[in-house]
């Protein structure tokens, strides 16, 4: 073999061992963060968790941030990472697990033998999803999910202070806006949300709004489900929110944006293993992101 054929060969080789470390990356983060949830005879149960692991599943009605352990909802899952199964006829409102250190939001009850992602993965993931927040809410994002057919785009706010919990003064939703206008510079003109859909207004419609201090007993988050996209446009949140001092007093109030473009996110590692296939002679991989706004 001449000095080409040896090259080859050990580029070959080389796309051979990376495609194997890939693949088994994959293996290890789709089963990570991720446990598959059924609701059926009135119960609730779910499977591959972490195996010997306390776990607690809440039950959240609107607009509650903490939810409240379910009776029953606590114990320890098996060898094999399955719970128990404690009732839930009856309860209206969403269901959360907490499990090996991570959170699993918004389980419905009609979403029988659903995979759910942990807060914390999709968190980590790719997603698409464009910003222009104060610091304080810099860790907010968003999910997508399909039940039943109906593909619902959910904003998650987070907010990051230890220091304050805020209050939204404003908080409204727009669907199906043109992609044309999701870029750093246009994802929250005026002609954007004029290409859109009124979806909500969730001050007006909740006589209120807050999100809890970080580092207190309620979960400092809430969620805005947007239901009934699709992937040919994009969804918007704009508002505005002041920290609550205490003693009635609030501090300035900023103003933030959240888009989100409604189509499932395939994991970050199966886009490098997809394009690993088509690399010849030059590794490259590269990971696709959303536009960010800093303003």
């Amino acid at each position: 073999m001449d000095a080409k054929g040896h090259a080859r060969a050990a580029r070959r080789a080389l796309i051979t061992t990376i495609l194997g470390f890939l693949a088994a990356t994959v293996a290890r983060e789709s089963a990570a963060g991720t446990i598959k949830v059924t609701t059926t005879g009135g119960v609730i149960h779910f499977k591959d968790a972490p195996a010997n692991s306390a776990y607690k599943i809440y039950n959240h009605s609107p607009n509650d941030n903490k939810g409240t352990v379910i009776s029953g909802g606590t114990g320890t899952t098996d060898a094999s990472g399955e719970s128990g199964s404690p009732i839930i006829s009856g309860m209206n409102g969403t269901f959360e697990v907490e499990v090996g250190g991570e959170h699993y939001l918004g389980i419905d009850k009609a979403e029988n033998g659903t995979n759910y992602k942990s807060l914390e993965q999709i968190n980590k993931s790719v997603s698409n999803f464009s910003h222009g927040l104060s610091p304080v809410f810099a860790a907010s994002f968003s999910s997508v999910f399909t039940v039943n057919g109906v593909t619902t785009d959910q904003f998650n706010l987070f907010n990051a202070s230890a220091a304050f919990p805020y209050d939204f003064t404003m908080l409204v939703v727009y669907k199906g806006l043109d992609k044309t206008y999701f870029t750093a510079a246009a994802f929250d003109s005026t002609a954007a949300i004029a290409s859109g859909t009124f979806y909500r207004d969730l001050v007006a419609t909740t006589g209120g709004l807050g999100i809890p201090v970080a580092g207190g007993q309620d979960i400092p988050m809430i969620s805005i489900p947007v239901s009934g996209v699709s992937g040919s446009g994009y969804d918007l949140v704009i508002g505005t929110a002041q920290p609550y001092l205490g003693n009635g007093m609030f501090g300035s109030p900023f103003a933030f944006s959240l888009a989100s473009s409604p189509f499932p996110e395939p994991d970050t590692w199966s886009l490098m293993l997809i394009g690993s296939w088509g690399l010849g002679a030059t590794l490259r991989c590269r990971r696709k992101t959303a536009p960010v706004s800093t303003r």
